[in-house]
């Protein structure tokens, strides 16, 4: 073997420390390294924070678009469900002739107990693996929850897996009692015949465990129990027919006893109060007193706000029930307003003309006294004081309607409750039945006040009637009576029965009708100084225009006294 060939010496005498000393310049400066200026930094900074702006708003428009996603799945889970409540049957009833089971288990009973054993170490195991504590909600999912608005149904809603895994415990087993083995009924039958010890002789042991068995326990025997114990033939199907089962307001209401915000389509509940409603009580107010609007109206109005067809208007539905209540609301804020407004009336002047509560009583009894109209006329027409701005004694009497205690109740009580009520001077339909509300309104809040002192309010009995005559503000106090009377006897076949209609709302409707537009110009200036308005302009769309009702010859026009001429 040649000897090894030695490096050459060239390549010996270079040897390197490390990686980083072999690129070593010494003749290069130490400088350090170049600063940014301040005004890199800050574009850095506003980009780095535009960048997070960004992602921010990503965020909350993922959040925005998971909770809309969550929302529409929820109604159409509720739907599903009400319309599985819908199909839902009776319990089926129970047969009137008892059979017994013509067929049991073959399976024996001592497997039967053997279901009833349980592993205490293994559940133990079990539940030491099982443990742990339970996952607490993250900030993204309450994000969610806040934005939705349509609140999570706790009842069908599916348990998160890595939720039930901390939380599930393994349940023991728990067997039923399934028919299995010899009937109970031959068994109970039996039992005074069979010996409480087998008998075995001392010649054969074993041939009572393996060998031959009992005279007593063939399954001749069991067959003839069980055929003994037949009513008859047994019906496995039986056809019975069940009535279709109909959802009632309560459940379709989820339980509830009213119908509420939550429960209007999802998304149209702000829209329900801010710009539904003003425009509902802009058009009742223009129609009669005490009448309401009917479902093709109110539909009319739903698809000028929400766009056409999108939702429907039935009876006794969600949007019916929640306008109607509504209503309500809005005509007993007429009651309030006079209320406050005659309150304060009275305090202003307690120091001069109301010092004493006979002074109150004696205004107050002069207000509501009626008058003649056409003094000597037969059939005329009573008024009283407080409808007028100026009385005058009842000779030069001047502004009907434009007293100071309703043109305030009026102001407070509609003007301000709906968008635009200037519109009134250009629009065909004007405010009557808001205006003669109001006048009913005063009426109602001066009553109280007759003893020169504010009777309480009266508590209610137990048949929900009150302790004093004072009636309610209401359509049964303050409407129109319609009543029939029945056909005299002895009147000819197919005759009808008088109808007659007693005025208590309707009667000044012609009236205000023929207001001109001097004075509903008056009406709303005077109210200007009593109203803040609230809302805006009412859509480009026409209201919807309601039939008017045939007038009889009972009502009339009220005009102001002439006046003198030199």
């Amino acid at each position: 073997m040649s000897p090894p060939i030695p490096a050459p010496e060239s390549m010996l005498g270079t040897r390197y420390s490390s990686r980083a000393r072999k690129n070593i310049h010494p003749g290069l400066v130490d400088a350090p390294a170049p600063r940014r200026s301040p005004t890199e930094m800050q574009e850095l900074r506003q980009a780095e924070a535009n960048t997070q702006k960004a992602a921010e708003a990503a965020k909350q428009a993922a959040v925005a678009e998971v909770a809309r996603i969550e929302d529409h799945l929820q109604q159409e889970e509720n739907k599903r469900e009400q319309s599985r409540l819908l199909r839902q049957r009776p319990p089926r009833q129970a047969s009137a002739t008892t059979s017994t089971n013509a067929c049991v288990d073959l399976e024996s009973e001592d497997s039967s107990k053997d279901q009833d054993y349980v592993d205490e170490e293994e559940n133990r195991s079990d539940e030491e693996e099982v443990g742990g504590k339970k996952k607490k909600r993250t900030a993204m999912r309450e994000g969610i929850a806040g934005m939705r608005d349509i609140p999570a149904s706790s009842v069908t809603k599916r348990k998160d897996i890595t939720e039930d895994i901390h939380t599930q415990t393994k349940k023991k087993f728990k067997a039923t009692n399934l028919p299995s083995g010899i009937a109970p009924s031959y068994r109970s039958s039996h039992a005074h015949n069979q010996p409480s010890q087998p008998t075995t002789s001392s010649d054969d042991n074993m041939a009572q465990y393996g060998g031959y068995v009992d005279d007593r326990e063939t399954d001749t025997a069991e067959r003839q129990a069980l055929e003994s114990g037949r009513g008859g033939n047994l019906s496995m199907i039986k056809i019975v027919h069940n009535e279709p089962v109909t959802m009632t307001q309560k459940a379709a209401r989820g339980g509830g006893n009213k119908w509420t915000l939550q429960h209007l389509p999802p998304g149209t509940s702000r829209d329900f109060q801010s710009v539904l409603l003003p425009i509902v009580r802009k058009y009742t107010g223009t129609m009669n007193p005490w009448d309401t609007p009917s479902n093709a109206e109110l539909q009319t109005l739903v698809d000028e706000v929400y766009g056409t067809s999108k939702y429907t208007v039935l009876s006794e539905s969600v949007w019916e029930r929640l306008i109607h209540y509504r209503l309500y609301g809005w005509r007993n804020g007429f009651v309030a307003a006079a209320a406050d407004t005659l309150e304060a009336f009275i305090d202003n002047y307690r120091s001069s003309s109301f010092q004493t509560p006979e002074a109150i009583a004696e205004w107050v009894a002069d207000m509501l006294e009626e008058h003649d109209l056409a003094p000597g006329s037969a059939k005329s027409k009573k008024t009283s004081p407080y409808q007028w701005r100026e009385w005058n004694a009842g000779t030069k009497k001047k502004g009907f309607l434009r007293n100071y205690l309703i043109m305030e109740t009026f102001a407070v009580a509609h003007l301000s409750n709906i968008p635009a009520y200037e519109s009134f001077l250009i629009d065909d339909r004007k405010p009557i039945g808001a205006l003669i509300l109001s006048m009913q309104a005063v009426h109602h809040a001066l009553q109280p006040w007759r003893s020169g002192k504010k009777e309480p309010k009266a508590p209610k009995l137990k048949n929900d009637k009150k302790t004093t005559d004072h009636p309610k503000f209401s359509h049964a106090n303050y409407g129109d009576v319609v009543t029939t009377e029945r056909p005299k006897p002895g009147a000819p076949r197919g005759a009808r029965g008088t109808v007659t209609v007693t005025r208590r709302a309707t009667l000044f409707c012609a009236s205000v009708r023929n207001f001109g537009s001097l004075e509903w110009e008056e009406i709303l200036e005077y109210a200007k100084e009593f109203v803040a308005v609230k809302g805006g302009p009412l859509p480009s769309s026409p209201a919807p225009q309601s039939a008017e009702a045939v007038e009889s010859d009972d009502e009339f026009v009220v005009t102001s006294d002439a006046e003198d001429v030199d």
